[in-house]
């Protein structure tokens, strides 16, 4: 007997559809195998429509094909989660997976190594794997957080503050959660991936040390660079660019900062080209030591020059550190030497021609012995004058020249790297009294005691005490806002306080007293280093009016 064809194929069709969604529903990822199998089917049945009908053997025949097709489905599905158990047991990542309820559904070998316990999936309590801690405590990752728990609610996400303890080690790691939805869109699994961060979380925090203690050098190269006498430049060698050049370099090229860091190394050579040479002795040597040359000043003025190059780390930076000797003033006094000697052999060949040479010949020895004993007196006096020239004589603390030197640049440098500059003034209470009660050896000894006090106080390399005149005193606070000044002139007046210097006629206390005005500011360039002064004069005066031995603070 004959059937239709339009009765089996629908009922043949619907199950190969049903077998299909079943193969679906192992694995999402052998779709296209599936629908290719399909359409082979559909293509089969389209060229049988050909019949009008079948007989029986023809739809065993049809019946036996479907079958294949399924048994060919299910074995690309086998194959296709074989593969994928393959890659996820070589990939460097822990992979875990829990089905809709949270049941661990798999893990592949790097998560076991991880997590240090195998996965059971037969408990059903919440599986130990959940037990991660957040990092750097003993408490448990907040539950609701957690990537599998967003994973479960549909969300994904990823965190990097989770820690596992394993035996005796921590290990830290960051996780990604997923989740996988079946065809009707609801969640099947949940899947998370995670690594361990142990090394890239070691990385990062030596790299923190390193940049910190980088930031402290170039703190204290800057501080160390403001107060040498030595004209320092930094320059990129690749274009020769300035980076940063100390005050030094303006007193001896008569640029500004602001143009010498807007120009390049070579305009300030008389000949451009010998940058070349420098370069090629330095990336010779690693360095350059003495290296002379022609140079020139504002007004093209050239000036003799020694170069010291040293290769240096700035701002992340490998960058080349140039120390620059004047040697004009030596060039020319040795071209004076020369001169002189030339001088002198020629006399000497006059004088030989001549009855009196022994008599000119001892003149001579004799001025050029006078000459070396001024030339040792006056070198003695310029060492002198240098050093008197930023100590105050007698309390050894820098003099007022030197305050106004340290205040410009620091008010520049504050402004430049928009940090908070605090400048504290004090007057020793009814000091002429003392004097006049005492005597002036017995002052003198106050004020050494005093600047003692002030330097025991600002202890910062980048601190300065000096002494403005009299019995004023000063100190620059770089980097310092209101309220550390603040302290720090309480710390002045209770140590001063401490030391009980008796002053019988003081008006305001027994012994001798401070009082103190501050001003503090973050700096802009319009702000000069007088306002500054005049700001805690100003509070100085108001502690004077309000009974003395007192620290007003005002704010520009």
């Amino acid at each position: 007997m004959k059937k239709t064809l339009f009765h089996n194929e629908e009922t043949v069709q619907r199950k190969a559809t049903q077998v299909l969604k079943e193969l679906k529903a192992q694995n999402v990822s052998c779709q296209k195998e599936y629908e290719q199998l399909l359409n082979n089917y559909n293509k089969l049945l389209r060229q049988t429509r050909l019949l009008v009908t079948l007989s029986d053997k023809q739809q065993n025949r049809l019946t036996d094909l479907a079958e294949w097709l399924q048994n060919k489905a299910i074995s690309a599905v086998y194959a296709s989660e074989k593969k994928l158990a393959q890659f996820l047991e070589a990939v460097s990542v822990g992979v875990f997976v829990v089905d809709a309820k949270g049941k661990p559904y798999y893990a592949n070998k790097k998560a076991q190594e991880i997590l240090g316990k195998n996965i059971v999936q037969s408990s059903d309590e919440e599986p130990e794997v959940y037990q991660t801690y957040l990092a750097g405590t003993a408490q448990l990752y907040p539950k609701e957080r957690h990537p599998i728990v967003q994973a479960l609610k549909g969300k994904t996400s990823s965190v990097d503050d989770m820690e596992i303890f394993q035996k005796e080690r921590v290990i830290p790691i960051e996780i990604w959660g997923t989740p996988i939805f079946d065809e009707e869109d609801n969640i099947a699994y949940a899947i998370t991936a995670f690594q361990d961060i142990t090394e890239h979380k070691r990385a990062e925090a030596e790299r923190e040390q390193f940049t910190k203690a980088l930031q402290e050098s170039e703190e204290r190269f800057r501080v160390i660079a403001e107060t040498t006498p030595v004209p320092l430049m930094i320059i990129r060698p690749t274009d020769g660019s300035i980076l940063y050049a100390n005050l030094q370099t303006t007193l001896l090229f008569g640029f500004s900062i602001s143009q010498i860091m807007d120009s390049r190394i070579t305009d300030f050579y008389l000949n451009a080209t010998v940058h070349e040479k420098l370069l090629e002795v330095f990336n010779q040597k690693g360095c350059v030591r003495n290296y002379e040359l022609k140079m020139k000043k504002i007004d093209n003025t050239p000036l003799c020059a020694t170069l010291f190059v040293q290769p240096i780390i700035f701002k992340h930076e490998k960058v080349l550190l140039i120390a620059i000797y004047d040697l004009t003033e030596r060039k020319q006094a040795e071209a004076d030497k020369l001169m002189f000697a030339q001088e002198r052999e020629a006399k000497n060949v006059a004088l030989q021609m001549k009855g009196e040479i022994e008599k000119k010949n001892e003149q001579l020895q004799q001025e050029i012995k006078d000459r070396q004993r001024a030339e040792a007196a006056l070198e003695k006096a310029n060492k002198e004058l240098e050093r008197m020239a930023i100590i105050d004589e007698l309390t050894q603390i820098a003099n007022r020249r030197r305050l106004n030197q340290c205040l410009t640049i620091e008010c520049k440098r504050m402004a430049r790297e928009q940090k908070p500059l605090s400048f504290i003034f004090c007057d020793i209470d009814y000091f002429k009294h003392y004097n006049d009660t005492y005597g002036h050896q017995a002052g003198d000894a106050c004020l050494q005691q005093i600047a003692l006090v002030l330097n025991n106080a600002a202890r910062r390399v980048s601190d300065l005490v000096a002494r403005y005149g009299g019995e004023e005193f000063a100190v620059i606070l770089p980097n310092t806002e209101a309220e550390g000044a603040f302290n720090i002139a309480t710390i002045i007046q209770k140590n001063l306080e401490e030391l009980n210097i008796v002053h019988a006629k003081s008006e305001v206390n027994k012994f001798v007293t401070l009082s103190i005005g501050i001003s503090c500011t973050i700096p802009l360039h319009t702000i000069s280093p007088e306002i500054l002064i005049k700001t805690a004069d100003d509070a100085l005066y108001e502690a004077k009016a309000q009974g003395r031995n007192r620290i007003v603070l005002k704010m520009l």
